[in-house]
């Protein structure tokens, strides 16, 4: 990061924008006077055109009007409504007349049913409309012609609207000056405003003066890039916001720009799903580009509307490969305590067969010992290429035969290299489900306790299946058999194997069902799409 020298500014924020937005608002004003003062005459005789023309262009709409132009006594009904519409809009007369010239509408009565007079009608009865402004004794007027068709589309005469015009200069004059008197008034509304704009300003900025937020900003800056989670912000729309060097690394772009679809970036980020539920996810793993990460993704609420979301993802590679570690090493203890076991009790066999002088079979007794140990290692290091997992199977398998447990490993099974990370997780998903199993077929007899696994590795997925003739899953349990803490054992740190093995699948986009009672045998199915390296 560059080295920045922050300046104090001679002036402090407030004082700036208040000078500025004065400054603004005057000017502004001026212009505005000026424009409206110059332009006030031609616009208010254009509002009183069009103003005019609507009216008799309303009128001319009329079904009742339309309907009844041409008809006997059609003045009845066509004057009641006219004599109502000049009144609200304020016109001086409101004509309605057919193509003999009659009128059917008049402010005057008795002019009803006489013939229109003057010459400037003529061009309405032609299919135009338009207006035209006369001298009378009372003023100027304004006068809009506008042709009525009926439902057949035929002209049957046409509408007369008149308005009466004020002296237009003393009107401009009236315009002026309250211009001049809004103008003075929004002056000194506007110095006002502006004072409580810089305060709401400054207010919004946490009381910091720019250099100060210049300053924090870069620390900021500092800190999110040094953080070893990646960090992405988006919007409601889910357009980035930001997003820390972690980020990119992941997701493997040199820049990401502000306002970039992180649809297009990430698909599988959740931070839609989160959005629109407003409901935070944590501790959720999931694949960004070559790393396998733990999510956490919070919605951004303000005045209690979600305007987007934050998510941050840690790379999970060396904690896995810690846990993998763990595991083996615990796999290996155990591993070494059962066979610590199993030697002390066939070295009590093998003393009893010496001292019953029973020497030929004391050496049957030793060569079937090693042919199965040796079968069981030959069978795991040519099938199963992955050490975790086969030292895993290797650990389970002991721990069978301490508890008295069948443990049977389809011959068929067979898994390829694999990265280190499918490892792990091959091995926190395998040692869940063996685990689960042998807790269930440990309240049955002895001799009835059955475990089968089989693993294959084929077009790049893998397929995992568990079974054991336990006690079984309920219709209750297999409802909740997923969820976080939710555990059948007496044990109170249970309840996290399947929800774990469930997060896992999810994140490959790999698929996880059960079978229950499937011939006296509970059976977990897993597919992972994983391909050999």
């Amino acid at each position: 990061m560059n080295k920045i020298d922050i300046i104090n500014p001679p002036s402090n924020i407030k004082t700036k924008i208040t000078m500025l937005s004065t400054g603004v608002v005057f000017i502004s004003l001026i212009m505005v006077a000026l424009l409206l003062g110059q332009f006030s005459f031609v616009k208010v005789e254009t509002l009183l055109d069009n103003h005019v023309m609507n009216i008799a262009r309303t009128v001319s709409l009329i079904p009742d009007i339309k309907k009844n132009i041409g008809t006997e006594n059609g003045e009845e009904v066509i004057q009641p409504i006219t004599e109502n519409i000049r009144k609200k809009t304020g016109t001086e007369y409101i004509i309605v007349f057919d193509y003999q010239r009659k009128k059917y509408s008049d402010p005057v009565v008795s002019e009803i049913g006489k013939e229109i007079s003057g010459w400037d009608w003529m061009d309405v009865l032609l299919g135009r409309e338009y207006i035209l402004k006369a001298s009378t004794p009372a003023g100027p007027i304004l006068k809009a012609y506008v042709p009525v068709v009926n439902n057949e589309n035929k002209q049957t005469g046409a509408v007369l609207v008149g308005m009466m015009l004020k002296n237009i200069n003393d009107l401009s004059v009236e315009i002026r000056f309250s211009i001049t008197a809004v103008t003075i008034i929004g002056l000194f509304i506007g110095m006002i405003g502006s004072s409580i704009l810089a305060d709401n300003i400054k207010n919004t900025m946490f009381n910091l003066e720019p250099y100060e937020i210049a300053t924090f900003f870069m620390e900021f800056e500092a800190v999110l890039e040094s953080v070893r989670d990646a960090i992405i912000a988006v919007d409601e729309n889910c357009r980035i916001t930001m997003a820390n060097g972690e980020a990119r690394r992941m997701l493997n772009v040199e820049k990401i720009n502000r306002g970039e679809d992180l649809k297009l970036l990430m698909p599988n980020s959740r931070l839609p799903e989160v959005i629109e539920s407003g409901e935070p996810e944590f501790d959720q793993e999931q694949t960004i580009g070559n790393f396998r990460v733990i999510g956490n993704k919070i919605p951004i609420v303000i005045k209690g509307k979600i305007t987007g979301a934050i998510a941050s993802y840690r790379d999970i590679t060396e904690m896995l490969s810690l846990a993998e570690e763990l595991t083996g090493v615990k796999e290996y203890v155990e591993a070494l305590r059962i066979q610590n076991h199993e030697f002390s009790n066939k070295m009590h066999t093998l003393s009893g067969l010496i001292q019953l002088e029973e020497y030929g079979k004391a050496l049957e007794y030793i060569s079937s010992q090693t042919d199965i140990h040796t079968n069981i290692l030959s069978f795991v290091s040519r099938k199963i290429h992955s050490a975790a997992v086969a030292g895993l199977l290797l650990g389970k398998r002991g721990k069978c035969l301490e508890l008295g447990v069948d443990f049977t490993i389809d011959q068929d099974s067979n898994l390829g290299r694999i990265s280190s990370t499918d490892s792990s997780s091959l091995v926190v998903i395998i040692g869940n489900l063996l685990e689960n199993a042998i807790t269930a077929v440990s309240d049955n007899e002895k001799d009835k306790r059955k475990v089968i696994f089989s693993i294959f590795h084929e077009l790049d997925k893998v397929y995992i299946t568990v079974a054991d003739n336990g006690i079984g899953v309920t219709a209750e349990v297999a409802k909740n058999i997923y969820n976080k803490g939710f555990t059948t054992k007496k044990n109170y740190n249970s309840g996290y194997g399947l929800y774990l093995t469930k997060s896992i699948v999810d994140s490959y986009d790999g698929e996880i069902n059960f079978d229950m009672n499937k011939d006296g045998m509970t059976e977990f199915f897993i597919i992972l799409p994983i391909k050999e390296v």
